[in-house]
């Protein structure tokens, strides 16, 4: 006896509800709704001033992450549907990283300014006796000594054109940028390092999409077909005249575009504060405020565009003047050490949220494969079709 086919995806997670015009979210933005906004963003920013006002609504991502539950249930769905999803596969994965970074921050708790502190050196006597010849700092536990060796950088792209690594087991691709280039050991089985060396790419002036040319360059020594999640590191560059908003919204635009093209989530990260010479504790406190802005920058502009945004939360942050927030599961250690170089604990602590980030969007990850076998009718009109034909033939 022949299986009953799988059912049909929920009707009321249908993409009908959504007028034909609205399907396709970044066709419902134009010129002039983009110039306002990052026009309203450059006004807050030259005061710091963090109240934005909201992007436009998101209504892709609930339809979008419907599509995806009914292809994990093995549902049929019609052509438009898987369109839909490839569509607006930024507008996503958008609110899936908000919801992401929502619960990391649930998670840290309040604690005294002096631990936060703690992560610039200077506050350190007490390991004196302990300090790592490696990290030029003390550390509060004595971990294997290949941990202290950054020694993972970026491969070179234009030699695995012609020999292709195998990608199966790595958790997710990062393009960093500057922070995010160097690992320790423990990530090179998990990460695909294929961070940018081209300085010419970072240069805002001499190239405006210089780090989306990159991610597509990336993407296609990559298997037909591959969903791996692509974490790509926000770089702003302070030689350029323009500004951080608007820097901001043609990185996200630029790679919105690429998201359109790939079938895996592409995610913009802000990265951690880097200590920068002649920093004291106040400079950064401020910088790391900073970049906690940006990230609420990026998320409006990719909640309007179709990207996903947020940031590698690996350092405390601001509350009041007396207190701030911090994961319990971070070593009471500096992040950079007196030379400004990053110590084990960054390490450590960019590898762990890295892959807690990865963890958490892997189960909304359908493989190309697994959405095709759902994929049974290639429109609703060759459904209603089928359908006819069947209560005309008679049961």
């Amino acid at each position: 006896m022949a299986e009953p086919a799988p059912p049909l995806g929920n009707p009321l997670l249908g993409i009908d509800r959504l007028e034909q015009k609205e399907q396709v979210g970044h066709r419902t933005v134009t010129k002039e709704m983009i110039h306002n906004y990052v026009q309203h963003l450059e006004e807050k920013y030259a005061v710091f001033d963090t109240n934005l006002e909201s992007a436009p609504p998101n209504k892709w991502a609930k339809y979008g992450k419907g599509i995806i539950k009914a292809m994990q249930s093995e549902c049929t769905l019609k052509e438009d549907e898987h369109r839909f999803l490839v569509t607006n596969m930024g507008y996503i994965f958008n609110e899936i990283m908000i919801d992401y970074m929502s619960e990391a921050r649930s998670r840290l708790s309040i604690v005294p300014k002096r631990l936060s502190e703690e992560e610039i050196f200077g506050i350190q006597a007490t390991f004196i006796d302990q300090e790592c010849p490696k990290c030029k700092v003390g550390h509060v536990q004595k971990l294997l000594p290949t941990e202290c060796e950054a020694s993972y950088g970026p491969y070179d792209v234009s030699r695995l054109k012609n020999n292709p690594l195998d990608i199966k087991g790595y958790a997710a691709m990062v393009v960093g940028t500057d922070a995010m280039l160097l690992f320790y050991g423990r990530a090179v089985p998990m990460f695909l390092n294929l961070g940018i060396t081209n300085q010419d790419q970072l240069s805002f002036d001499k190239n405006r999409t210089g780090i989306a040319d990159a991610v597509r360059e990336r993407i296609a020594i990559l298997p037909k077909s591959c969903t791996m999640p692509i974490l790509v590191e926000f770089r702003y560059d302070y030689l350029s005249t323009e500004s951080l908003p608007t820097q901001m919204h043609l990185v996200v635009s630029s790679l919105a575009q690429v998201q359109r093209e790939y079938d895996g989530p592409i995610i913009l990260l802000i990265p951690p504060y880097r200590v920068q010479e002649g920093d004291g504790w106040n400079d950064y406190a401020k910088g790391k405020r900073y970049h906690e802005y940006w990230e609420k920058i990026g998320t409006q502009l990719g909640q309007m565009l179709g990207l996903a945004v947020g940031s590698v939360l690996m350092q405390s942050e601001y509350r009041d003047e007396n207190t701030v927030y911090n994961h319990t599961s971070w070593s009471v250690e500096p992040l950079f050490n007196e030379k400004k170089q990053c110590t084990r604990e960054y390490h450590r602590r960019m590898f762990c949220m890295l892959l807690n980030l990865s963890m958490y969007i892997h189960p909304w990850i359908v493989p190309v494969s697994d959405r095709q076998k759902c994929q049974k009718y290639k429109s609703q009109s060759d459904l209603l079709g089928r359908l006819a034909d069947i209560y005309s033939a008679g049961f």
